[in-house]
């Protein structure tokens, strides 16, 4: 699959792939500069969105593995700002 189609996926569970890509790689997972920046500003959201999210996310996710979805979306925007 190609980068710019995987970054541009905003679903629950592409967050959680996101995450762990980032977390593999020590944030250095070959994303441009100007992807990083628009990868911040989807992960930036209002509480009502991030619940969407964590609704949908956590059917893919088992139990034991599920985040803290707003302990893990601050985290995630930390990773995407370290590489930025």
């Amino acid at each position: 699959m190609p980068k710019k189609n995987y970054l541009s996926r905003t679903e629950g569970k592409d967050y959680y792939d996101l995450y762990f890509l980032l977390k593999d790689n020590h944030g250095k997972a070959g994303i441009p500069k100007k992807e990083k920046v628009n990868l911040l500003s989807r992960v930036v959201m209002a509480d009502s969105d991030l619940r969407k999210v964590e609704n949908a996310a956590n059917h893919y996710i088992p139990r034991e593995s599920r985040p803290n979805w707003p302990a893990f979306m601050k985290e995630l925007q930390e990773s995407i700002k370290e590489g930025i």
